[in-house]
C-alpha cells in the first residue's frame, strides 16, 4: 500500500483505505488545504494567522506583527473603523473569491460523507465537474441544516466560517470571532452542532487544519474522537510540517497525525482505494455510476468476509448482542423457525420473486441472530448480503439502482419498524420495474404489528422466535459445550439440559443462557454488576449510564455529545465508556453508546431509573438533540429524529411524569426549541385531548397543522375533534359540530397520504373507533344515526378500495356496525 510511506500502520492504512471507499469519511479542511492556490490577482490564498496580518496591514491597524497573526482580534478590530464592515466584506470578495484551484479538485474523486472546510474561498465551485466524479454543493453555516446525500454526485460542502462569494455590505455571515462562533451555536438546525455531533463519533481525514488555533476546533482536541472504537476506523490529520507538541495532543484527542504533502497523499490515497475496490468487487461488479453505489454504501455495509470490527471485549457467549462476525463463525446454532424461514426465502429466490422474511418476538429471544444466520446461509448460493446501518430513511431510489444491477443481493433490517413505510415503497417500485428485491427484517412483537400491515402481501412468511424448544435448547448446549462455554450445565444430560431450559427458566432462551457461566440469576448478577459500577463512576457517569438505558431499552445508542453534555464531562475520555468504569457494561458503536444487550438497558432502566430521573434526563437529552433536527432531517428520519420521536410521544411523556400537569411542564420547556416542530404540536394535542381539556387540543392541533401539513397532522385534528364529540360534558349539537369537523380532516388526512402515495390505516382506525362511540350517545330515532351509517359505509368502500391492509380497521370497523344497529333499536324504559 502506498500509504504506508507516510508511516501509517497496516491497520490504520487498511482502515482508511476501506472507510473512504464505503463513504464514511467526513472531509476537514483548513487554510492549509487553500494555500497554494491563487487568488484571481496571482497571488496564493493565506493561511488564518496570514490573513490577519494582511487586515492589519490593508487597514492600518496598528498591531504588532506577532499579534497581527491573531485573526479574531484583527478581524474585530477592523470592524470598528469607518466603514469597515463594508470595506471588511470588499476586501474579503477581491481575496477570496474567484480563487483558481490547481490539484485540489481531486478531493471530489473521493465519496465523502461530507465536506466541512473552515475556508471562505470558492475553490469547490470553479473545480471543473467533467474532470471528476462529485459536485461540490456548497453550503454557509446559515443554511438550514440537510442531510447528505451522494446519489446526484453531489457531496455537500459545509462551510463554517461561511463564504466569501455571498458577502454584500456587512460580514456578519461569517465566524471568524467568538462573538460569532458563540452565535452560530446558538442557532436551531445548527451545522456548528452537527459537526460536533459528527466530529466525536465518525471519522475524519483532515487536511489543513491543525486543530489547535482554528475557532470552531479550539475543543477538538479536548473533546477527543473515537472513531476508530465506535466505528473501526481511524481519524487522521494530514499537516505538513506537524510539530511534535501538536502531534503529543493530535493522538491524546484520538487523532493520528501525518506529516505529508496534501497533494502527495491523496495520490497514494487514490491508488490504494483504487486497489481496494478492484480487491473486493461488490462496488465495482456493477455498470452503476461511482455516486449511486457511493450512496447505497453509505446507508448498507457489506456482510460477506470479515471486514467488520469485533470489539475486543465482545463476547456472544456472555451475553452481548450477537454481531455477523460471531455468525459467520458459526458461534450459534440453527434453530428450527430460522431453518423454516430460509427454506421459505430461498423458493422465492429460486422463483423470482420479491417480499420479506419477519422474524418477530420478545426482547432476548434470539431475532437478530436468526436474521443474521439467515442471511449466511444466503452467501454460498451466490447472493451479497447487506445489512442497512439505522442513521436515516433508506433511499429508495439508491436500493432500486443498486438492486436493478446486482439482482443477486439480500437486505437485512433490524429495528425495521421505524423504517417500515420506505421497505414498503421499495418492494413496491421494484414490482413496478418487475425486479428482484429480497428482505429480511426483525422487529419487536409489540412493534411489529405495523410491518405486518405495511408489507401486507409481500411477507413471505413471518416468523415468531419465541419460547426455546427442546431440539433447539440441546443444539445450543451441544455448541456452547464443544468450545467449553456450558458453565454450571457442563456434563449434563439431555434430561438435566432440558430441565434446565424448561422448568428453572420457563424455556427463555436468554435467561437460561445468561446463568450458564455464573451460577446465579441473571437480574441477581446485573444487579451485582451496576453497584460495582456506580461504586466507581462519577456522578455525571451514573447520569449517562441512565441515560443510555432510556434511548438503548428503544433500541437505540446515545450518542456522544448528548453523553458529554449530560455527563458535564470535558473529553470522551472522562466519560470511561472505553477505559473505566463503564466499559464492563456499555458499547460503543458507530451511533454512540449502548449497553452489551438491550435486556441490560430494560431492567436497568426498570429497576435503577427513578421516575424524577426519567423525566429529567429524557428532558436533557432531547434538548441536546434539538440542534441536530430540522425540518429536512425530519423526512429523512435521521438518527436524532428516530430518538426525538420515541422519546417526545405523548405516552411515553405521560409514563415519564408524576401528573398530567408535569407532562405539560415537560412539553413546555421544550417550545423554544420545538416550535416549529409539527410532531411537537401533535403530541400536545393529544396530551390534552386526553386530559379531556378540549379547547387547548384543538388549538394545538390547528398549530402543528399550520405548522407542517400532512396526513399525521390532519389524522391528529380529526382525532382530537372526535375526541371532544364523544364527551357527554358537550352538549349534542356541538358534539356533532366537532364530530363532522373532525371527519373532514379525516377525509383530508386520506387525500393528503394518497398525493403523496404514503396512506396508512390511521385515519380509518380513528374514524371507526369514535364512530360507535358517537352513535351510543344518540336516542333511536335521531336523524344523524343515519347520517353516521352513511358515513360508514363511505368509509368501508374507502377501505376496500384503497386496500388498507389492517387486521385492527376490520374489528374497529365490524364492531361501529354492530354498535349502530343497536342504536337503531328502541332501548327499554
Amino acid at each position: 500500500m502506498q500509504l504506508l510511506k507516510f508511516d501509517l500502520s497496516t491497520d490504520q492504512a487498511s482502515q482508511l483505505v476501506r472507510g473512504i471507499a464505503e463513504a464514511q469519511y467526513n472531509l476537514l479542511l483548513g487554510a492549509g488545504f487553500s494555500m497554494s492556490a491563487k487568488d484571481k490577482h496571482g497571488k496564493n490564498l493565506p493561511s488564518g494567522p496570514g490573513l490577519g496580518v494582511e487586515i492589519n496591514d490593508a487597514f492600518n491597524l496598528g498591531f504588532s506583527a506577532q499579534d497581527a497573526r491573531n485573526l479574531a482580534v484583527v478581524f474585530e478590530e477592523a470592524r470598528h473603523i469607518a466603514d469597515g464592515e463594508a470595506k471588511l466584506a470588499q476586501f474579503l470578495r477581491s481575496r477570496f473569491v474567484g480563487a483558481t484551484p490547481t490539484w485540489h479538485g481531486e478531493v471530489l474523486d473521493f465519496p465523502w460523507s461530507r465536506i466541512w472546510t473552515l475556508n471562505i474561498d470558492d475553490l469547490f465551485e470553479r473545480t471543473s465537474m467533467s474532470d471528476h466524479v462529485f459536485k461540490a454543493n456548497p453550503l454557509s453555516w446559515t443554511a438550514n441544516l440537510v442531510p447528505s446525500t451522494l446519489g446526484d454526485h453531489s457531496v455537500q460542502v459545509v462551510h463554517l466560517h461561511g463564504r466569501a462569494s455571498t458577502l454584500d455590505a456587512t460580514t456578519e455571515s461569517l465566524v471568524f470571532t467568538l462573538r460569532e462562533y458563540a452565535k452560530a451555536l446558538r442557532s436551531q438546525g445548527d451545522w456548528h452542532a452537527e459537526f460536533w455531533s459528527q466530529w466525536l463519533q465518525r471519522p475524519f481525514l483532515v487536511i489543513g487544519a491543525r486543530l489547535v488555533e482554528e475557532i470552531d476546533l479550539v475543543e477538538a482536541i479536548t473533546r477527543g474522537n473515537a472513531s476508530l472504537a465506535s466505528t473501526g476506523f481511524p481519524t487522521i490529520a494530514v499537516i505538513k510540517g506537524v510539530q511534535d507538541i501538536d502531534r503529543r495532543r493530535l493522538v491524546r484527542g484520538g487523532v493520528v497525525p501525518i506529516d505529508a504533502d496534501a497533494e502527495q497523499f491523496f495520490l497514494a490515497l487514490q491508488h490504494d482505494v483504487d486497489e481496494y475496490r478492484a480487491q473486493f468487487d461488490e462496488m465495482t461488479r456493477t455498470p452503476m455510476s461511482a455516486g449511486a453505489v457511493a450512496r447505497f454504501n453509505q446507508q448498507f455495509e457489506v456482510l460477506a468476509d470479515g471486514r467488520q470490527r469485533v470489539p475486543s471485549a465482545h463476547d456472544f457467549y456472555g451475553g452481548d448482542e450477537p454481531m455477523w462476525a460471531d455468525i459467520a463463525d458459526v458461534l450459534d446454532s440453527q434453530r428450527q423457525v430460522t431453518s423454516s424461514a430460509i427454506r421459505a426465502l430461498k423458493a422465492a429466490a429460486a422463483g423470482n420473486k420479491s417480499g420479506a422474511i419477519l422474524f418477530t418476538g420478545a426482547a432476548g429471544a434470539g431475532k437478530t441472530t436468526a436474521l443474521l444466520r439467515l442471511a449466511r446461509e444466503f452467501i454460498p448460493i451466490g447472493f451479497r448480503i447487506f445489512r442497512f446501518r439505522e442513521t436515516e430513511r433508506p433511499d429508495v431510489e439508491a436500493v432500486l439502482n443498486w438492486l436493478g444491477s446486482n439482482p443477486k443481493t439480500l437486505l437485512v433490517f433490524d429495528n425495521a419498524a421505524d423504517f417500515s413505510g420506505s421497505i414498503r415503497e421499495l418492494l413496491d417500485a421494484s414490482r413496478k420495474v418487475n425486479g428482484q428485491c429480497l428482505i429480511v427484517i426483525a422487529e419487536r412483537k409489540k412493534r411489529a404489528s405495523i410491518l405486518s400491515e405495511d408489507l401486507g402481501a409481500y411477507l413471505i412468511g413471518s416468523y415468531e422466535v419465541g419460547p426455546v424448544n427442546r431440539p433447539d435448547a440441546l443444539s445450543i448446549s451441544r455448541k456452547r459445550d464443544a468450545v467449553g462455554r456450558l458453565g454450571i450445565a457442563t456434563g449434563w444430560d439431555d434430561i438435566h439440559l432440558w430441565n434446565y431450559f424448561k422448568k428453572q427458566n420457563s424455556e427463555d432462551l436468554f435467561m437460561a443462557l445468561s446463568g450458564l457461566e455464573q451460577g446465579r440469576g441473571f437480574y441477581s448478577r446485573l444487579d451485582k454488576e451496576w453497584a460495582a459500577a456506580i461504586a466507581l463512576a462519577k456522578p455525571g457517569q451514573v447520569k449517562v449510564l441512565r441515560a443510555i438505558s432510556l434511548v438503548h431499552r428503544l433500541g437505540y445508542s446515545l450518542p456522544f455529545n448528548v453523553a458529554l453534555d449530560l455527563s458535564k464531562q470535558s473529553n470522551i475520555a472522562d466519560l470511561g465508556a472505553t477505559d473505566g468504569p463503564l466499559a464492563e457494561l456499555i458499547v460503543v458503536d458507530a451511533r454512540g453508546l449502548r449497553f452489551r444487550h438491550r435486556m441490560l438497558a430494560e431492567y436497568v432502566f426498570r429497576q435503577h431509573v427513578s421516575t424524577a430521573d426519567r423525566y429529567g434526563i429524557s428532558l436533557e437529552v432531547v434538548l441536546a438533540l434539538a440542534p441536530l433536527v430540522s425540518l429536512r432531517s425530519l423526512r429523512q428520519r435521521t438518527y436524532p429524529v428516530l430518538i426525538l420521536r420515541q422519546l417526545m410521544d405523548k405516552d411515553a411523556v405521560v409514563s415519564m411524569s408524576t401528573s398530567i400537569q408535569a407532562a405539560r411542564n415537560w412539553y413546555e420547556s421544550l417550545q423554544q426549541d420545538f416550535d416549529w416542530n409539527g410532531r411537537y404540536w401533535e403530541q400536545r394535542a393529544l396530551l390534552e385531548s386526553d386530559a379531556g381539556v378540549h379547547d387547548k387540543a384543538y388549538s394545538y392541533a390547528r398549530k402543528s397543522i399550520n405548522v407542517h401539513r400532512h396526513a399525521f397532522s390532519l389524522n391528529t385534528l380529526g382525532r382530537v375533534r372526535l375526541k371532544a364529540s364523544i364527551d357527554s360534558s358537550i352538549n349534542p349539537d356541538s358534539a356533532w359540530d366537532f364530530f363532522l369537523e373532525g371527519v373532514a380532516s379525516l377525509d383530508e388526512s386520506v387525500a393528503h397520504a394518497q398525493g403523496f402515495g404514503d396512506l396508512h390505516e390511521h385515519p380509518f382506525m380513528t374514524f371507526f373507533s369514535y364512530l360507535s362511540e358517537f352513535a351510543e350517545r344518540l336516542q333511536p330515532g335521531d336523524a344523524r344515526l343515519k347520517a353516521l351509517d352513511q358515513l360508514r359505509m363511505e368509509w368501508q368502500r374507502n377501505f376496500e378500495r384503497l386496500e388498507i391492509r389492517s387486521q385492527g380497521v376490520l374489528e374497529k370497523m365490524h364492531a361501529a356496525q354492530e354498535k349502530l344497529l343497536r342504536s337503531q333499536i328502541a332501548r327499554p324504559n
